[in-house]
């Protein structure tokens, strides 16, 4: 599986990608494309692999939030809009998960402010 992958091959990954906007946006959309061309049992675990992105420093937050948001990207690299919306609808489980961790942050900064 990917996610498995993605962990396996972290250092090569991370060496490319740096904090390279561009990098990350197109590894997203590389991801993407192999789930959807190449493996496409992949594409079903969608949130797994951006979960496995967002954990290993692979993918900062808002590139991933811009990529679920932004069809045009995927189009760019081949994926139909059709194929692009099911991609995130797998991928929507990931994106609720990290509006909830913000919302903790939100309330444990609003904690902060109350001790004071």
């Amino acid at each position: 599986p990917i996610p498995v992958q993605l962990k396996k091959k972290k250092a090569f990954i991370s060496k490319f990608v740096s904090d390279d906007e561009k990098k990350q946006r197109g590894l997203l959309n590389a991801l993407e494309l192999y789930a959807t061309d190449t493996n496409t049992d992949a594409y079903k675990i969608f949130a797994a692999v951006l979960n496995a992105l967002y954990e290993l420093d692979l993918c900062e937050e808002k590139y991933i939030r811009e990529w679920f948001e932004e069809l045009r990207s995927a189009k760019k690299f081949g994926v139909d809009e059709k194929t692009a919306k099911a991609v995130r609808k797998q991928a929507t489980s990931f994106i609720e998960f990290l509006d909830e961790e913000s919302d903790d942050d939100d309330d444990d900064d609003s904690d902060d402010d109350d001790s004071e």
